[in-house]
């Protein structure tokens, strides 16, 4: 039900009609995936709980600060339902991923195997002025073989491992102040017999 009687000529444009605001808290941060991107991004968690459900729409406009960020989808939310919602990159977090060192080579004396290594350094950059608490995503490599063995290491260690029960995927989270940056180094060793071949 609409507050008055509106008109819907035919063949005309769409009709956007002024509904009603609802407010909430959210619990905001920035989510980096340096294997992807050059900066993170701003993600809102959200839940609905307005007591009904939020309707599915296309093309939903997001604003920061009055300012336009991104339009996206919305798929909608039962009421309850706890969603994420993405609001733009965050320029001034810069994201690099450089390999370091990568190997390969064979190992042992009387029984041979060959071995893969690599030195994966992860660097955040805070250039804001304002404190960021971050969520970083990274991988590392996991084995459906026996004669596979996968072996890694991180510092600092993941808060998280096997995200959203995808294995080999990590998470970091900690807060970044203005101006500062962290650094993560990612190393992985797999090994498997001399007769096999890694694909």
């Amino acid at each position: 039900r609409f507050g008055y009687p509106v008109s819907l000529a035919s063949g005309a444009d769409i009709v956007k009609l002024d509904m009603d605001t609802l407010s909430t808290e959210v619990e905001v941060q920035a989510v980096a995936v340096p294997m992807r991107d050059e900066t993170a991004y701003r993600v809102a968690k959200v839940r609905n709980s307005f007591g009904e459900d939020l309707l599915q729409s296309y093309e939903v406009p997001m604003f920061v600060d009055g300012k336009l960020v991104t339009l996206d989808d919305f798929a909608g939310a039962a009421a309850g339902q706890e969603f994420d919602l993405g609001f733009g990159a965050i320029r001034g977090l810069q994201l690099t991923r450089n390999v370091l060192q990568k190997s390969e080579g064979e190992r042992g004396v009387i029984s041979r195997s060959n071995q893969q290594e690599e030195v994966v350094e992860i660097s955040v950059e805070n250039l804001t002025d304002e404190i960021w608490p971050l969520r970083l995503l990274d991988r590392v490599p996991y084995s459906e073989q026996e004669d596979l063995e996968i072996s890694w290491s991180a510092q600092p260690p993941a808060s998280e491992e096997n995200v959203d029960k995808r294995r080999g995927i990590l998470a970091w989270e900690f807060d970044l102040a203005p101006g500062a940056d962290q650094l993560i180094r990612l190393e992985t060793a797999l090994s498997w017999p001399e007769d096999k071949i890694l694909r």
